[in-house]
């Protein structure tokens, strides 16, 4: 049986403390060199391990470089653990760094987009068209600012206003009216300034019974494009057309 010191000598333990992170490598293990045991610069160290083991030299020499080159080996992994966890906080750290510029330029983004918004909202707004639509064949009368103001809240308004003469009126009355007359007017329990156009009746206004059946039914005929044109539900229009055509076609 051989002796107990022919047994082969273990690597150094490199355990550590628990809690207590290893110390940090500061070079490449797979850079050094074994050194060559066998030369006579170890000489000193190879007779003392081998009378401490008791065992000869040869198999002294072969033992100190089994054990340098499993604590290289060992510190050659710990090297590598160390360069991935480095890297993975270097990648951790540009991948935070990268989403803050992203956050900071989607930030920006977004408040440019909204004071766009708002500088669009503040700009004159121009009428759209159709201009797949032709002109109209005839210019349609204009009426007062008092019948279309009673157009808008769905109120009645007789039939005189859309008629020529009503037009006309209107179109007369404009010439005397100072665009800053206002009047004052109860709204919702206060009170507002309002056009004194929109507030009077025409002094000529005529009855619907007193209208003549040629006033009578160009004043409907352009009666029923103005609500149209003011939003006027479609039943309440349909209702007043079928009122109309019954009049118009009426045997007697």
């Amino acid at each position: 049986m051989d002796p107990p010191g022919n047994a082969p000598l273990a690597p150094p333990a490199l355990a550590q403390a628990p809690g207590v992170p290893p110390p940090r490598l500061q070079s490449d293990p797979s850079l050094e060199v074994c050194p060559n045991f066998s030369s006579p610069l170890y000489n000193a160290i190879v007779q003392a391990f081998a009378l401490s083991q008791g065992i000869v030299p040869n198999v002294a020499t072969q033992q100190l470089t089994d054990v340098w080159t499993a604590e290289n080996d060992s510190r050659k992994l710990a090297w590598a653990t160390q360069c991935q966890a480095d890297q993975d906080a270097e990648d951790a750290a540009e991948a935070q760094h990268l989403a803050a510029e992203d956050a900071a330029k989607r930030a920006d983004e977004e408040l440019a987009e909204a004071e766009c918004r708002e500088v669009e909202k503040k700009k004159p707004k121009i009428g759209d068209f159709d201009e797949d639509v032709a002109p109209p064949d005839v210019l349609l009368a204009r009426l007062s600012v008092y019948a279309l103001e009673k157009l808008r809240k769905c109120e009645y308004i007789g039939l005189w206003y859309f008629t020529e003469e009503g037009c006309q009126d209107a179109h007369d009355s404009q010439s005397f009216t100072i665009d800053e007359a206002f009047s004052i007017a109860h709204l919702d329990n206060m009170m507002a300034l309002k056009p004194m156009a929109s507030c009077h009746a025409s002094r000529n206004a005529l009855q619907d019974h007193d209208l003549s059946w040629r006033q009578m039914t160009m004043g409907k005929a352009v009666f029923l494009i103005e609500i149209q044109k003011a939003g006027w539900p479609q039943k309440h229009r349909d209702s007043l057309l079928a009122f109309f055509y019954a009049i118009t076609n009426h045997e007697f």
